[in-house]
């Protein structure tokens, strides 16, 4: 999108689309509102969501099959299963090897690398699909706490306060046993106020 911007002048409409609206190219074409058409100063006519789209993918025919490209993995993403997505990965695959789109280098070497984490994903498990969503959700939380309590010192309060974090129903220990960390000392005095 960026690349195609830059060949346009900044006062030409075209800039202004991709400028602007360049959100819709990233959203689902199914999730973008029908709302009622406004009239656009730039544009110079009325015009809705789904109109302003079609323009900005009228501006060049490699943004369209970038654009098309994406809307067909992500209905591969959340249509086909485990038994036929190796198949379909393929054929997306090589689809966008064929575009031949600089901007999707990372793109293709991801999806060559790690076909096989991708594909095992569409498994299903107690009807959800294998994800490691959770965990790093809560590798997320615990490194959270661990940045903003300036360290603990008892590994047991710690853990207690990661696993209450993590779920309000935990019971405080694992075991009976509590290992105090309590420093023998002096007693303290009564408190003298100097005046």
């Amino acid at each position: 999108r960026i690349h195609i911007m830059y060949k346009y002048d900044k006062d030409s409409v075209e800039y202004y689309l991709l400028k602007h609206w360049y959100y819709l190219l990233m959203m689902r074409k199914g999730d973008i509102e029908d709302n009622l058409p406004k009239f656009n100063k730039k544009i110079g006519y009325m015009i809705n969501k789904p109109q302003i789209l079609s323009l900005i993918l009228d501006i060049d025919p490699l943004l369209k099959k970038a654009y098309l490209w994406k809307e067909n993995y992500l209905d591969f993403n959340e249509d086909y299963t485990f038994d036929t997505a190796s198949i379909r990965y393929d054929e997306l695959y090589n689809e966008l090897k064929q575009m031949r789109i600089n901007e999707f280098k990372d793109v293709i070497s991801f999806l060559e690398n790690w076909k096989t984490e991708i594909l095992n994903s569409f498994i299903y498990i107690d009807e959800r699909r294998i994800s490691n969503g959770p965990i790093e959700s809560i590798n997320g939380r615990i490194k959270v706490l661990m940045k903003t309590s300036l360290k603990y010192k008892n590994f047991e309060r710690l853990r207690n306060r990661i696993m209450f974090c993590i779920n309000k129903n935990s019971l405080p220990l694992m075991t009976n046993e509590k290992n105090s960390h309590k420093v023998e000392g002096k007693k303290r005095g009564k408190y003298k106020k100097n005046k």
